[in-house]
């Protein structure tokens, strides 16, 4: 995550200076390189993204970086770009032997590809993904490879065929999880009703509150902070410590003291009061608590002064 915000802070020596010092961790330092790459991409720094990806070793995280990059560009409205990035994507699929794997990557290019507005291109990709799936003999594998592409789908605004995905899964946690992710896509697209509608559907109790603190998320960020603190109620494995975050007057003052500063910042994370209020509920809701405060303190100290 610290690479990440340094890369989002415009410090990107100093992001991949963070991501190389993990090598101990390889997934976990093509992570950090593909999740700088797309903030370099967002940035426009479409030369320096790809420089990044180049140093991935990870052909799963290089999709993901190249399908990243291809929603910058399209982002950007340089669809003819997208579109060859997009292809050098898929052509890197073909490197991946792993049936499971390979339906991963393919998952992300489609929501990618959803998100640049190639509707019909993400279906494509979607059933090639699913056609995978048949190849996957363990059936631990194909529950979690399942559960990977109905996410990716309801990322993507395909609902229906997510939920058709989810009921297919046997494994009942993996199922759970599925509707969780789905249920969390339905909230950010501002859906809460819906949303709400799967979190009861979820018989696992953990499963259960860490949807409704993903709709708690997405309710903060929307601004809707009654609502969100209503979500949050209803969640019954948070301690007392953690739930007196949601208290109606704390959130209150904080929207006083915020709201009489700029809504748009010059630099760093937060660019209105909604996204600040998403960061209060993610400090009061991460497992690692310790780790959150560290993150606000960096961006904190990273802000240009306004």
């Amino acid at each position: 995550e610290i690479a990440v915000v340094q890369a989002g802070a415009g410090d990107i020596k100093g992001a991949k200076k963070t991501a190389t010092s993990i090598s101990s961790d390889p997934l976990k330092e093509a992570l950090a390189l593909k999740d700088i790459a797309v903030v370099q991409a967002g940035a426009g720094d479409i030369k320096g993204a790809k420089k990044t990806t180049a140093s991935i070793s990870n052909p799963n995280q290089k999709v993901q970086a190249l399908a990243g990059i291809a929603l910058a560009q399209a982002d950007h409205e340089n669809i003819e770009a997208a579109k060859k990035t997009f292809l050098e994507a898929k052509t890197l699929v073909l490197s991946i032997s792993d049936p499971a794997q390979k339906a991963h990557a393919l998952a992300g290019i489609a929501l990618a590809q959803a998100g640049a507005g190639d509707i019909e291109a993400a279906k494509k990709t979607f059933l090639e993904a699913k056609t995978l799936v048949l190849s996957i003999s363990d059936p631990a594998r194909r529950d979690e490879t399942l559960k990977d592409i109905a996410a990716a789908q309801a990322g993507a605004g395909e609902i229906a065929e997510a939920m058709k995905i989810a009921t297919s899964i046997s494994d009942p946690f993996q199922r759970d999880e599925t509707l969780k992710e789905i249920a969390a896509a339905q909230a950010g697209a501002g859906d809460i009703e819906e949303a709400m509608k799967i979190a009861t559907s979820i018989s696992d109790s953990y499963q259960r509150d860490e949807t409704l603190k993903k709709i708690a998320l997405a309710q903060a960020s929307a601004g809707e902070i009654t609502e969100a603190i209503n979500t949050a109620t209803e969640i019954k494995g948070l301690s007392e410590n953690l739930r007196s975050y949601f208290k109606i007057e704390v959130l209150l003052a904080c929207v006083r003291k915020i709201a009489s500063l700029k809504k748009t910042l010059k630099n760093g994370q937060f660019y209105n009061l909604p996204d600040f209020l998403s960061i209060l509920f993610f400090v009061a809701l991460h497992p690692d608590r310790d780790a959150a405060y560290s993150k606000i303190e960096y961006l904190s100290k990273n802000l240009k002064k306004f």
